[in-house]
């Protein structure tokens, strides 16, 4: 963790931030006690620490359910309230990917798209005909995100490890992202709706659904680029990653094996992400 340590403050690091998955083995693996344990790895003497929070979220995979965690990963990241030209890191596992590319298109996207997916979840966070707010942290962000300063020359290096996202990412030139791919896909069934109980989550997630799949939102993913940080994208394949797969380095979930994990994961992304500004991909 050493090497860690000593690379988030040579990048000028201000926090990392953990995204679970929604699988047991991915939701398990990033936790509170492990986000404490991480952080003292990554103090050291005489130096402020980098902090360590953990993005906690439903873990139900549908729109609604990735899109009320990319609005809780925007507000993790608006609390921060990083200086410009400072870098987070974040981490994420399975589900994340999908979590991270709807919360790069709330960032990158501009004022007005991010509206529209806010106007299509809005019978979820306020009630119809009293518009009166349920959810805060919606509101909250909607405004935040309006502010022309918000997030402005803050840095953002995204790590994931899983399969891909169904949604298409919108990187611009704050954003890198590195992704380890693991056998799966992003294209199998779509996971289940609200349960019909929930009606205006249900709504909201049907509403959401047809934004997504709007020729607006479309917007295609970056090609596969032959640098890191010309294109501020790389995918690693299992073949080329001496880290394990998530799920079957897992298998054993104590929070040794856990933390074993995570330093396995640490050197990979030192020696990947920051260990050269001309790093090849396949």
């Amino acid at each position: 963790m050493a090497e860690l340590r000593q690379a988030l403050a040579e990048q000028g690091v201000a926090a990392l931030l953990l995204i679970p998955g929604s699988h047991p083995a991915e939701s398990e693996l990033f936790c509170d006690r492990l986000a404490r344990w991480l952080e003292q790895a990554l103090s050291a003497p005489g130096r402020a620490a980098v902090p360590v929070h953990l993005v906690e979220w439903s873990g139900e995979a549908h729109d609604l359910g990735c899109s009320d965690a990319a609005v809780r990963l925007v507000d993790a990241l608006l609390a921060l309230e990083p200086a410009p030209r400072q870098r987070v890191l974040l981490w994420g596992v399975g589900d994340a990917a999908n979590i991270l590319a709807l919360a790069s298109w709330l960032i990158a996207a501009g004022p007005e798209p991010a509206a529209r997916l806010f106007q299509a979840a809005r019978i979820y966070y306020r009630w119809p005909v009293l518009g009166c707010v349920d959810v805060p942290m919606w509101e909250r962000v909607r405004c935040g995100l309006q502010r022309s300063q918000a997030l402005e020359g803050v840095m953002l290096d995204m790590v994931l490890w899983g399969p891909g996202a169904r949604y298409p990412w919108r990187l611009d030139s704050r954003m890198r992202l590195m992704h380890f791919v693991h056998p799966g896909s992003a294209d199998g069934e779509r996971p289940r709706p609200p349960d019909r109980a929930a009606w205006r989550a249900r709504l909201a997630d049907r509403r959401l659904r047809r934004l997504f799949e709007s020729r607006e939102f479309s917007i295609e993913s970056p090609a596969r680029p032959a640098t890191i940080f010309e294109s501020r994208i790389a995918t690693v394949s299992p073949g080329q990653a001496t880290a394990p797969d998530v799920a079957a380095g897992l298998a054993d979930r104590t929070l040794a094996a856990r933390q074993q994990w995570i330093a396995a994961q640490a050197e990979e992304v030192v020696r990947r992400f920051y260990g050269t500004r001309k790093l090849k991909v396949a």
